[in-house]
């Protein structure tokens, strides 16, 4: 294949223009130098120019038809390397040099699609407009959706044309000349964001050609967000910075227009501003029947983080050292805010607006957006004043795997065989023999209806208080 490339590398530099804007049109044939999406029939997914963990191509269901800069991750460039056999180089991933482009690949006898510096030839195979998709040089393998019908794609052997999705449609992108305005993108969400915390700016790129007159923009408000920079040459970038002095959950739109040519576009700028933690708040050990409310989850000194291992995939903890029952000015990374839902309960942190969930395997944590998952779902139970939460979606797995919320030490907190969990909860009162610091193991009797706690020969009552 390198020899290959140097045979098409000029002719890939000189046609690559990230400057004009496109439209798809369906066609029955592919040529040379061209730009092209391949959409998947009946199921409205192109190809991407990505493979996962099992070497399948993978694709999307979202994409332009319009409007498009030629640069996107379902845009692939067909070089003809021998007559009606193409290279099919990804677009968002193209690169300055032969050796950065990255190649639809498909090693000989093999079912594996991967991306590379190196591609496999491939030819279109046109019935009407609906190609068969395959590579010669491997005994006519074809592009073919996986059985489980994920979107993901591989190169099956030809004896099994009937058993794999095989039919796609071939779009062409072709430039507009018609006075064009576009934005990209169109939607930016900051997300959940702390009050008063530094959020990084983002950009919207503004693509145009065609117009009599200038291009200027504006916000529907003034607040949370500023923006900056001139829109003198296509592909020139506004940014955009956003405020976090109030805590509000904004929705504000950019607006870009060229008024001569009667052509604009919104910008849609979201972002949820909550009030962070509070250093005077204070919680409480916490050993009574679970209600909602804000907690903090902790085991062996160590509070659960909102963030997740990288390697280890459990959630991170934060050292804590309580004192009298409480824990006082917790960071916001380790407040979780437990609710019911149905038979089950969820653990939220609104500083990552996302749930602590399980990966559906034993020891692995993630955090999941969707409260409704059954990952996200715990089922709960106390026992002696500590708690266990119990995973749905493991604990419903046969044979059973491990489902039980525990901190393994360093490691961080997932779902193991078994574990005890202790709670803090914002604006609890620990009990009064925890404020006196008397053990649990102190002797209880009950006098004259009375309940007394004797401990190292001092004899207490419910409150706290030493009686004779």
């Amino acid at each position: 294949m390198k020899k290959i490339l140097s045979l098409f590398a000029a002719v890939l530099f000189a046609g690559t223009m990230f400057g004009q804007v496109y439209k798809l049109v369906k066609v029955t044939s592919v040529q040379d130098n061209k730009l092209y999406v391949i959409e998947q029939k009946d199921k409205g997914r192109v190809l991407i120019g990505y493979d996962d963990a099992n070497d399948a191509l993978k694709s999307t269901d979202s994409y332009l038809t319009a409007g498009l800069l030629g640069n996107e991750q379902y845009v692939w460039k067909a070089i003809e390397v021998t007559a009606g056999e193409f290279a099919l180089c990804n677009m968002e991933r193209y690169e300055d040099s032969p050796s950065g482009h990255v190649y639809i690949s498909n090693a000989s006898g093999k079912t594996k699609l991967v991306m590379g510096n190196s591609g496999s030839n491939w030819k279109f195979n046109f019935t009407g407009d609906v190609a068969l998709i395959d590579n010669p040089s491997n005994s006519n393998r074809f592009i073919g959706e996986t059985a489980d019908g994920a979107g993901t794609y591989k190169a099956y052997a030809t004896a099994n044309l009937s058993s794999y999705n095989h039919d796609f449609y071939v779009y062409e992108l072709q430039e507009v000349t018609d006075p064009y305005l576009v934005a990209k993108p169109t939607e930016i969400d900051f997300g959940t964001v702390v009050k008063g915390a530094t959020v990084e700016s983002k950009s919207v790129e503004v693509v145009f050609g065609n117009l009599t007159g200038p291009v200027t923009y504006s916000l529907s408000a003034p607040d949370p967000f500023t923006v900056s920079g001139t829109i003198a040459n296509t592909g020139d970038k506004l940014t955009i910075l956003p405020s976090t002095a109030t805590a509000e959950e904004f929705s504000v739109t950019l607006t870009i227009v060229s008024n001569a040519d009667s052509k604009s576009i919104a910008v849609s700028l979201k972002m949820k501003v909550v009030e962070g933690a509070d250093p005077g708040d204070k919680y409480g050990h916490y050993k009574e029947a679970l209600t909602e409310g804000d907690y903090l989850i902790v085991e062996s000194g160590r509070a659960m983080k909102n963030l997740v291992f990288t390697e280890a995939k459990r959630l991170q903890f934060a050292d804590v050292t309580p004192a009298a029952g409480y824990i006082e000015g917790p960071a916001a990374e380790i407040i979780w805010h437990i609710a019911k839902s149905g038979e089950y309960w969820t653990i939220y942190n609104v500083a990552a607006n996302a749930y602590a969930a399980s990966t559906g395997s034993k020891n692995a944590a993630q955090m999941l957006a969707d409260g409704t998952d059954d990952k996200a779902l715990w089922s709960v139970s106390l026992s002696n004043g500590v708690y266990k939460f119990v995973n749905k979606a493991n604990a419903a797995v046969t044979p059973a795997i491990n489902s039980t919320l525990h901190c393994n030490g360093s490691y961080g907190f997932a779902c193991y065989s078994d574990g005890d969990i202790s709670l803090y909860k914002k604006g609890a009162v620990p009990t009064a023999i925890e404020n006196t610091m008397v053990e649990a193991t102190a002797l209880k009797v009950l006098e004259n209806g009375q309940l007394i706690i004797i401990k190292d020969g001092v004899r207490y009552n419910v409150a706290g208080q030493i009686v004779r």
